[in-house]
């Protein structure tokens, strides 16, 4: 009842079936023709009507439950990002933070799911990051846990995992006189392998992502499958479609991710570039696991590349497809019908 006169409210919910004819059959219209789903498109199909982006969602959660220390970060990062010229924004005006970065729901005020995961605390006892140090591999590791928000915790994991990582395992000198330091993990390989972690995770489940790291091997595994059609062997050729757009774009806006490449492009570039093979991908129904191997670097290969980027444009070398056919070639450089 509104001022005295009944109103009937009738809500028409999202279509979220795929229309198949009596056979089970679906098909999709190009140009004059009805053709066939195969079942990756029928997944794809599926997912993207269900509306997957959970961060997108609202949570429970109002603009004044927000810890003070996570608006004070987002407050830094969002003023570091813009620059000497740019807009400042104070910390004391949490909601038009949280409203420039699409973190706040306009209607009710509550935080979206996505303001909820970087912003606040871990529920209960569950941790939202475990960190495993082993100084040899089989051996029993050190182990560190995070519950604090997400904006806060992440600084505190790449400081850890970089106390090992960045330690330098070969020095090379180049013709040209410059020196070039190779670290155990490339900083750039770790950077992305954690923010598609963080990223492309199933947030609904409450298993943690898990850095397992060791002198020789750093993995990260993260709870969630592929996206539907995705397939680990064809993780660089396939469309990026990232689980949590909202969370994606929210941390673009905050300097810590890229929106318009896909993470795992640079993984690769940035493992190859130092002479070491490019990382394993191994995607089980429920998660996903980045695999690197600090292998002995081949010193030779880091010279070519350093040589070859000096006689060409440097975004030829620096491109994925340039890097895997250099690295095949020089390991097998007799070729074959």
């Amino acid at each position: 009842m509104y001022r005295g006169v009944r109103i009937l409210c009738i809500r028409i919910p999202e279509c979220l079936t795929l229309y198949t004819c009596t056979r089970g059959q679906a098909s999709r219209r190009v140009n004059t023709d009805c053709v066939p789903l195969n079942e990756a498109d029928r997944r794809s199909i599926a997912a993207s009507r269900a509306n997957p982006d959970y961060s997108n969602s609202r949570s429970s959660i109002s603009a004044d439950q927000v810890p003070a220390e996570s608006i004070a970060e987002l407050a830094r990062l969002l003023n570091s990002g813009r620059g000497a010229e740019g807009r400042g924004v104070s910390s004391s005006n949490r909601h038009e933070i949280l409203r420039e970065l699409g973190l706040l729901d306009q209607r009710t005020g509550y935080l979206k799911r996505a303001g909820e995961i970087l912003l606040l605390p871990a529920e209960g006892a569950q941790v939202t990051i475990r960190h495993l140090w082993r100084p040899m591999v089989g051996a029993d590791p050190q182990v560190h846990e995070f519950s604090m928000p997400l904006i806060l915790a992440l600084p505190s994991v790449r400081r850890l995992i970089s106390e090992q990582a960045s330690r330098e395992v070969e020095r090379i000198q180049f013709a040209d006189g410059q020196e070039y330091r190779v670290p155990r993990f490339p900083e750039s390989a770790i950077d992305e392998a954690l923010m598609n972690a963080v990223i492309h995770r199933d947030w609904q489940l409450a298993r943690p992502i898990v850095i397992d790291q060791s002198p020789g091997v750093l993995k990260i595994w993260s709870p969630g499958s592929l996206p539907p059609g995705v397939q680990p062997e064809k993780i660089l050729v396939t469309q990026s479609m990232p689980r949590n757009t909202r969370l994606m774009t929210a941390m673009r806006v905050l300097g810590l991710a890229e929106e318009s490449s896909r993470g795992f492009d640079r993984m690769w570039v940035s493992m190859i570039s130092t002479g070491r093979p490019a990382p394993n991908v191994i995607a089980g129904e429920d998660f996903v696991e980045v695999v690197m191997s600090a292998a002995e670097p081949d010193t030779e290969f880091i010279r070519m590349v350093h040589s070859a980027r000096g006689a060409f444009p440097t975004y030829v070398w620096s491109t994925v497809n340039t890097l895997i056919i250099a690295w095949h070639l020089w390991r097998y450089p007799g070729l074959s019908d």
